[in-house]
């Protein structure tokens, strides 16, 4: 098994099936729980706000379990990705939740707005979400150099690492003008090759 680096079409779609694993539920019951609520006639504008942290919540516990403590989550599994350290050694589990904490920076603010009641808190607190997002939106572009890793993994020292069955092939160089054309150039053996 070789690691490589995660491409960041690879890296969208497992995020894309994490949203719809972890985040889509979490709204749809947000949603049936409203509808009964309505229909019951239960007007409860605390039980209201508080379904609503819970959605978040609920998405905050699915990306802390799955990125945080094991290295990868049912989209990474799916797509064949895996967090580990930049050189590709396994990343111990501090490492891992300080990367999560850098990637739900902004989330972790609305979540502090929402739960604080207090009007010009919970404002500067979606200020600050509002600028982090911009932050991590622009280090998501990141991922796209060689390198392939985005902010949050530049400041972890971490970097997403694709699972592939065999090593990716080497460079084909040109054939320089000064070889003459009757020499056959002698490439380098595959890794692995016998």
């Amino acid at each position: 098994m070789y690691l490589d680096r995660a491409r960041p079409f690879e890296r969208a779609t497992a995020e894309g099936i994490d949203v719809l694993l972890a985040v889509f539920p979490a709204a749809v019951v947000h949603s049936m729980s409203l509808a009964w609520m309505d229909a019951a006639d239960i007007e409860a504008p605390a039980a209201r706000y508080g379904l609503g942290v819970l959605r978040y919540l609920v998405a905050f516990a699915y990306t802390l379990f799955f990125e945080g403590f094991r290295g990868t989550s049912p989209g990474k599994m799916a797509v064949g990705l895996v967090i580990a350290l930049h050189d590709g050694v396994p990343a111990d589990r501090w490492t891992l939740v300080f990367r999560w904490m850098t990637k739900q920076y902004d989330r972790i603010w609305l979540l502090v707005g929402a739960a604080i009641l207090i009007r010009p808190v919970a404002t500067m607190s979606g200020l600050v979400a509002a600028f982090a997002t911009t932050v991590l939106t622009i280090g998501l572009f990141q991922a796209l150099d060689e390198d392939r890793r985005a902010w949050h993994d530049q400041w972890t020292g971490t970097a997403v690492w694709k699972k592939r069955k065999k090593p990716p092939l080497p460079e084909r160089r040109p054939r320089p003008d000064w070889l003459p054309p009757e020499v056959e150039m002698q490439w380098p053996a595959q890794p692995g090759a016998r």
